[in-house]
């Protein structure tokens, strides 16, 4: 499952790739779940708006444009998501490079300041590692 970083005290939202589903997330467990297959993108962000506001947090934020460019895809304009054949096979590549990567972060966990935890960037859905040689700004 990719998930997003904690916010709101513990809860975390992920996306399961091989189910194709949106979850809320609470001490590492799934909570709720929203089945995106048949769904379109309009009831998926419905569905987190209400969570998100269900914490206190607000919802105008949720409609903030994205930093990264992103081409037009034709969820935006109505079509429904559709659990492909293939989708859990896909969700194996990601789980076999997390399961690499963090076999690397391990290798170098003595390091100082060290390996931070392993990625996925949500703008091409690419997956790294950092391993900080030195301190100050990685770049």
């Amino acid at each position: 499952m990719l998930a997003t970083q904690p916010f709101a005290g513990n809860l975390r939202l992920g996306l399961d790739i091989g189910e194709l589903r949106l979850a809320e997330m609470r001490d590492g467990g799934v909570t709720r779940a929203l089945d995106l297959d048949g769904c379109s993108d309009a009831k998926a962000g419905d569905w987190v708006a209400r969570l998100v506001a269900g914490e206190g947090l607000e919802v105008e934020k949720l409609q903030a444009p994205s930093p990264w460019d992103m081409p037009m895809h034709g969820l935006a304009s109505g079509t429904q998501y559709r659990r492909g054949p293939g989708m859990s096979e896909f969700a194996g590549w990601y789980h076999n490079a997390h399961a690499i990567l963090s076999d690397v972060r391990d290798r170098y966990a003595n390091l100082s300041p060290g390996p931070y935890p392993v990625r996925c960037w949500p703008h091409h859905f690419d997956m790294a590692v950092l391993v900080a040689l030195e301190s100050g700004d990685p770049e």
